[in-house]
């Protein structure tokens, strides 16, 4: 009876065998990368990925499930992520049991994501993953599309994690106990030809009939180029590029290297930056890359060019952008000597002007500057008091440049955001058209040679064009007073050099008019410029319109030697503003000399005198 019932039962389980064996899915998950590994279902384990032998599981020998990888793979949300996931998991996981089995899962997951074999992953590193590997292994995941949390099957096809003894090396291979479809939350990853990989969260393992993902290089690369600010830019100044790369592929492109180049006025193209890395498909913007525009001058066109090599994955030329391209340009200064700048007797007025900061002998700040005190009823921005930007200032800072602007700012330091200005000086322009009375009148629209002029005060009406065929000579003065008449200044004005020896030789210009024009042809007028009619502007070059002003136009330098006063002083010059130490170069300057001040006293005669009309307590200048 025993042995008979020892033959059933041999008999039922042969049978069941038989029957398990033709209903069960026959297990060829893995074809390629199986390749060459016995595998028998009963056995203690399967024969393994790197040692193709029989071992037996993990948790054989340490009670703990048999994990790919002992953490699982949770919370993956990019390409980079996972792959350095896996790179960490190879290369810093412990010389313990489970660091080896961390190890030995990564470098499984990664070759079988190559689709090789484990004679193939063995010829190529084994269980140690190299960079190249981690190269590729990234390209092709970035050709595939991934579903980061998704659910997965086994389509019962599992595997598990083996040692090669107690204390052994890691190995992985497929589990025998794999009866039945198992689905829980993974990762699906698809590539361009439909292959399809799944791995498991809670446990990393690879399941189902996974094979390697197909390489994943299809990619071509065009550049291109943009930046800000666009047009003209002042030398100095920082321009923004924005390189970017279109990539039409299929797939994000190996490392490629990529350099920016420099080009100036058409020349020879100089490389600049430069460096390596891959493109995803579709464009990438990246950088910014600053650079500083050159001290160069004005008008020097500079283009700006982004290369890449190689081009596409069967091309390995390179290819060009179009250029970003910006023109040097220059922002005129005044300057203001021996004098106060005054602005808004009558109205609220700013005053605003640029600076620019270059490296000339260490970082300067370059800009317009009042030799004395700066005065304005609104608030001031750029320009400098106490002569602070002469020669380029160090400091950035414009509060230390500001130490003679007046401002009403109550008791407080000055700081970046304090207002400088804010306070009124005066309510108009003084008459001082009433102070030259017995006039010649020359009539509607007259020239006037002041050179050849006998000694007095004209007026004229319409329009009034006054030159100087020589210089005003010793002891020659001429009052041109036409308050409602506009003059235009067409050639120089200048006194003479030669010696003097009372204020009675002083020469003297003074002219009075609605409208004061100087011509762009003029460098230097030697004149009192009151222009106190109904429009009382003045303006330092002759355009119709500030559309007609470029680097060269109005670009000659202009002084003006004596007293200006104006509803409005338009400073239409382009000159100065040079490279390196001639950087503050002006293309004004407004120069209050002493002999405006010897002779009037000397013209007013007996009751000359220099009369106080009015005090304002300002703070010391130390």
């Amino acid at each position: 009876m025993v042995i008979a019932r020892r033959r059933l039962i041999l008999l039922t389980f042969l049978f069941l065998s038989f029957v398990m064996a033709v209903l069960m899915p026959a297990q060829s998950a893995f074809a390629g990368i199986w390749d060459g590994r016995a595998f028998r279902r009963y056995d203690p384990g399967g024969y393994s990925y790197f040692e193709n032998r029989r071992l037996w599981s993990y948790e054989y020998y340490t009670g703990i499930p048999s994990y790919v990888i002992g953490s699982g793979v949770h919370g993956m949300g990019s390409v980079d992520q996972f792959v350095n996931f896996l790179r960490d998991k190879n290369r810093n996981s412990a010389d313990n049991i489970s660091g080896r089995r961390d190890k030995a899962g990564s470098a499984f997951i990664v070759q079988t994501l190559l689709g090789r074999s484990g004679d193939q992953a063995n010829a190529n590193g084994g269980r140690n993953i190299r960079d190249s590997d981690f190269t590729d292994l990234t390209q092709r995941l970035n050709a595939a599309t991934i579903n980061w949390n998704t659910i997965v099957c086994t389509d019962a096809i599992n595997t598990m994690s083996g040692l090669t003894g107690s204390n052994g090396q890691g190995d992985v291979m497929r589990d025998p106990d794999t009866w039945d479809n198992k689905c829980e939350p993974g990762i699906r990853i698809t590539d361009r030809s439909g292959n399809v990989y799944r791995i498991f969260h809670r446990c990393a393992n690879p399941v189902g009939d996974n094979r390697g993902l197909v390489e994943g290089l299809d990619f071509n690369l065009t550049p291109s180029i943009s930046g800000s600010p666009s047009g003209a830019v002042e030398a100095g100044s920082s321009i923004r590029l924005n390189p970017h790369i279109d990539n039409s592929g299929a797939t994000a492109s190996t490392s490629v290297r990529w350099w920016l180049t420099e080009e100036r006025n058409g020349g020879g193209q100089a490389e600049f930056t430069s460096g390596n890395r891959s493109f995803n498909r579709g464009g990438t913007t990246f950088g910014p890359v600053y650079r500083t525009a050159p001290d160069a001058p004005a008008g020097t066109e500079m283009c700006y060019r982004l290369w890449v090599q190689p081009i596409a994955h069967n091309n390995g030329d390179s290819r060009q952008s179009g250029g970003f391209c910006v023109t040097i340009a220059v922002s005129p200064k005044v300057q203001v000597t021996g004098g106060d700048v005054i602005v808004g007797k009558a109205a609220t007025s700013d005053i605003v002007t640029s600076t620019i900061r270059k490296n000339v002998s260490g970082d300067r700040t370059f800009g317009s500057w009042g030799e004395y005190a700066v005065v304005a009823s609104g608030t001031v921005s750029g320009m400098a008091s106490g002569a602070g930007y002469s020669g380029g200032a160090r400091s950035d800072q414009f509060c230390a440049v500001s130490y003679l602007t007046i401002t009403n700012a109550g008791s407080g330091s000055c700081t970046s955001s304090t207002v400088k200005g804010n306070y009124r000086a005066g309510t108009s322009l003084p008459s001082i058209e009433t102070r030259f009375t017995g006039t010649t009148n020359r009539g509607a629209n007259p020239t006037i040679d002041l050179a050849a002029e006998p000694n007095g005060v004209y007026t004229g009406s319409g329009t009034i064009r006054v030159s100087a065929s020589a210089d005003i000579g010793v002891g020659r003065w001429v009052v041109i007073n036409a308050r409602s008449a506009n003059v235009v200044i067409e050639g120089d004005i200048r006194y003479t050099g030669a010696s003097l020896s009372s204020a009675d030789e002083i020469p003297q210009v003074v002219i009075i008019a609605n409208n004061i024009t100087i011509n762009e042809s003029v460098s230097r007028v030697d004149s009192w410029l009151i222009a106190n009619g109904s429009s009382g502007r003045i303006a330092t070059c002759n355009i119709s319109s500030t559309s007609e002003l470029n680097a060269n136009r109005c670009s000659t330098p202009l002084t003006v030697n004596g007293p200006v006063a104006s509803r409005q002083l338009l400073l239409y010059r382009t000159g100065g503003s040079g490279t390196g130490a001639r950087s503050g170069d002006p293309a004004e300057v407004f120069n209050l000399r002493p002999d405006a001040y010897l002779w009037a006293t000397s013209y007013s005669g007996g009751s000359g005198r220099l009369q106080t009309v009015s005090t304002q307590e300002l703070p010391p200048r130390f």
